[in-house]
């Protein structure tokens, strides 16, 4: 398995799936039951907050606004 992901991380284009694929999974497959929960849990409470300022002071879609919103809670 290292080979392979020494592969991904030489390979100038490969390497931003890697990127992505941390940024999106943050390790939740490798942490216990309750880091699972509290880092689920931050996320949904933060996109929630961030949803809600959005639609009080931008006019755009629900959708645009939910995805903008989950990137920032998420990051």
């Amino acid at each position: 398995m290292r080979g392979v992901k020494k592969q991904i991380r030489d390979n100038k284009y490969l390497s931003w799936i890697l990127i992505i694929t941390n940024w999106f999974f943050q390790s939740i497959v490798n942490a216990d039951k309750t880091e699972k929960i509290y880092k689920i849990s931050f996320t949904l409470i933060f996109w929630l907050i961030f949803y809600a300022i959005f639609t009080q002071f931008f006019t755009s879609s629900s959708l645009k606004l939910g995805v903008i919103s989950f990137i920032i809670a998420h990051t």
